[in-house]
């Protein structure tokens, strides 16, 4: 029996898609790999997951949770996307206001004094409960722009046992992450943190060529490449039962936006400029909560032909996709996005501003456009007006991303860093 922990603190609302809460990519992929190889013969699989109050259930689809229960993290979230620390009285930088913060910044204030004055500030470098107690033979941990990942890794190590960093989006490869540097990423992640990562995971599974090389050139490690893998057949029977127009705001044919609203990586922002430039065309955002003050702008900036709404659970994302004439994408930096295997799958072709040139040309899914914003917008005209057949790609997502082929080689990687024997 092969035990396997996996840690993603954000994956609930995957889990539970009735908990509410935003949903990326990083966590939609743990969770399918750990749906998966739970049902795997001699295979068992434990998933450390965070949410504001215990789990009624503690085991789904065969996978048991181990709940870290925090009642204040929403809140900490909230508060992160508008202030910052600062060395200085009064230690925070707000970067943007909402009424929210007249009742959240206390709350965070005062339990963050008493952690200093309890002396329980995390060191993210030492062992974690509960993932130090939860018994496995090998642990799985999810980016590292990720504080959590090191404490993975310190926890395996403390049960003499190996840790396994999955890669989850490019920036996790930033030249910047060496130990003196001084450099925070966007999310608040110490650059030296994030090098200690790459230095002690025993294991690094790479998404893509690019990773795996630029893994090997900038910091000296080696990696195996396994492509982000797509559940096609449970896809397929979602595209089946397309959404109501009644929850498409009143749309029967869209351009499909998703993502979080974030400005730095999603950039939402560039997407409005699109629907400016593209006024015939009707187009569908997705927006994830993240950064408030950015998403009031969006809603506030948005034309008419730009719907927004505010997330869709997992579950009923293949009928959302059912209904798309194209999905832009206007992300400065991904892994490998798993909603551009979602629209390949969906034979909805993509366009997109910058990332995954190399998928789109390979595949046929859609064209890729270098910054090129003008020339991204008569894409999306062109594909408002004609239909492109897109089987030549799906066949090559089946092909190269099927979930039963890629969790098999996920389970060859864990059970060899766990130096277990094949059963």
């Amino acid at each position: 029996m092969l035990k396997i922990c996996f840690t993603a603190f954000n994956a609930y609302p995957v889990i539970a898609p009735e908990s509410g809460g935003a949903i990326g990519g990083v966590e939609t992929r743990a969770w399918m790999l750990a749906r998966a190889l739970a049902a795997q013969p001699e295979t068992e699989v434990s998933f450390v997951v965070r949410h504001h109050e215990r789990p009624k259930s503690l085991t789904v689809d065969g996978v048991r949770l181990v709940p870290v229960v925090d009642p204040l993290f929403r809140i900490r979230e909230s508060v992160a996307t508008m202030a910052s620390r600062s060395p200085r009285f009064p230690w925070i930088r707000l970067k943007g206001f909402a009424p929210s913060l007249l009742w959240q910044l206390p709350l965070v204030g005062f339990d963050f004094l008493k952690r200093r004055l309890l002396r329980r500030t995390i060191d993210y470098r030492a062992p974690m409960e509960p993932i130090a107690s939860t018994p496995a033979d090998v642990y799985a941990t999810f980016g590292v722009v990720n504080m959590t990942s090191a404490s993975v890794i310190a926890s395996a190590h403390a049960r003499g046992k190996r840790a396994v960093l999955f890669l989850g989006s490019d920036s996790d490869l930033d030249e910047r992450f060496t130990p003196d540097s001084t450099y925070v990423s966007p999310y608040g992640d110490p650059a030296p943190l994030c090098a200690w990562i790459l230095e002690k995971a025993d294991v690094i599974v790479a998404q893509t060529p690019w990773q795996q090389a630029t893994l090997r050139e900038r910091f000296g490690r080696e990696s195996t490449v396994i492509p982000n893998p797509i559940d096609h057949e449970t896809w397929d029977r979602g595209l089946e039962n397309p959404l109501p127009d009644t929850e498409t705001c009143g749309l029967a044919r869209y351009v499909l936006w998703v993502g979080r609203a974030e400005g730095v990586h999603k950039r939402p922002q560039l997407m409005v400029e699109v629907a400016r430039r593209c006024p015939k065309v009707d187009f569908l955002m997705v927006l994830n909560p993240r950064e408030p003050v950015l998403e009031a702008q969006i809603r506030r900036d948005a034309p008419p032909n730009l719907r927004i709404v505010p997330q869709v659970p997992f579950p009923r994302m293949p009928g959302l996709f059912a209904k798309a004439a194209a999905l832009v994408s206007t992300s400065s930096l991904e892994g490998f996005p798993n909603v551009f295997l979602q629209s390949a799958i969906s034979r909805v072709p993509i366009a997109s501003l910058v990332v995954a040139e190399d998928f789109l040309n390979r595949t046929g899914a859609g064209r890729c456009f270098s910054q090129d914003l003008d020339a991204l917008c008569g894409y999306v005209r062109e594909l408002w007006q004609t239909s492109v057949p897109l089987e030549a790609a799906r066949e090559t997502v089946l092909r190269e991303n099927s979930l039963t082929a890629r969790v098999a080689d996920v389970r060859s990687v864990l059970a060899n860093a766990a130096q277990f024997p094949e059963a």
